[in-house]
């Protein structure tokens, strides 16, 4: 009869720790994180103000896949 009761709980605990592993958090899996790596920080994201390469780089992956032409 023991063997069978902690085959029972071997199985309750591995099926719980499944579901809980496999558990995503829907609050942080929808946001859009944009990453750029670079020494200098980048001073403005208004493409008008834009006076250097680096910054030019930068803005050019943000906006890319905002806006396209048809």
């Amino acid at each position: 009869m023991n063997y069978i009761q902690n085959k029972n709980f071997f199985l309750l605990v591995t099926t719980l720790s499944l579901i809980i592993a496999c558990h995503t958090d829907t609050e942080t899996s929808q946001k859009k994180i944009f990453r750029y790596n670079q020494l200098s920080p980048i001073s403005t994201l208004d493409p008008a103000f834009a006076r250097n390469q680096a910054i030019m780089w930068g803005i050019q992956h943000l906006y890319d896949g905002l806006v396209g032409l048809n």
